[in-house]
């Protein structure tokens, strides 16, 4: 009896764990929403519909971005993410990606196609996208969530790689919350 009591503390352990790490994953998302909230609204008001050729899925002439307003283009691709209109996020952002290359939002950009493609269920589009932000922007604040995302992904897939991101992540973003929540992933996948 002690035992099985022991073993049902320890699988109770693990899914109190895993409700933490996931209330802590939704409270950074609130604290980002809430910190940005007056200053999305001021952008809410202004915002236009898209233009047709976004819609139509056409380009309105990649790199020129005359007479279009990078931060519109952006917002318009996150309000259709935020919407759940998966597939018009990735084209609006795509086309911003096209229209303002090496933009300070470029990160950012793949991390919503990513997200999108995630919850599209679509894994392998989304651990491309995550792992572009992880390597190729490393000093973005998209960098340690994104290689944690891809990591998580590939959990079942390829446990050896996904171990390798964990440690990568805890390496180089040691200060995260990500770091901390790899650290966890790691003493779970190694157990197995």
């Amino acid at each position: 009896l002690g035992a099985q009591l022991k073993s049902s503390l320890r699988e109770l352990e693990r899914k109190v764990d895993a409700a933490g790490a996931s209330v802590q994953d939704m409270g950074g998302r609130f604290d980002y929403l809430f910190k940005n909230w007056e200053e999305f609204k001021a952008r809410l008001q202004n915002l236009r519909p898209p233009p047709d050729s976004l819609l139509q899925g056409g380009s309105t002439g990649p790199s020129s971005g005359v007479g279009v307003d990078p931060k519109q283009l952006y917002d318009n691709a996150f309000l259709d993410f935020r919407r759940g209109k998966y597939d018009l996020a990735i084209a609006g952002f795509e086309e911003f990606l096209a229209t303002f290359p090496g933009s300070e939002l470029t990160p950012n950009c793949h991390f919503w196609i990513g997200e999108a493609f995630n919850n599209k269920e679509m894994a392998d589009s989304a651990v491309g996208r995550y792992l572009l932000v992880a390597l190729n922007f490393q000093k973005s604040e998209k960098a340690p969530t994104s290689l944690f995302k891809a990591a998580q992904l590939l959990e079942k897939k390829d446990p050896p790689v996904a171990i390798r991101y964990y440690d990568m992540l805890a390496e180089q973003y040691s200060t995260s919350t990500e770091a901390r929540r790899a650290k966890e992933r790691l003493t779970a996948l190694r157990k197995k």
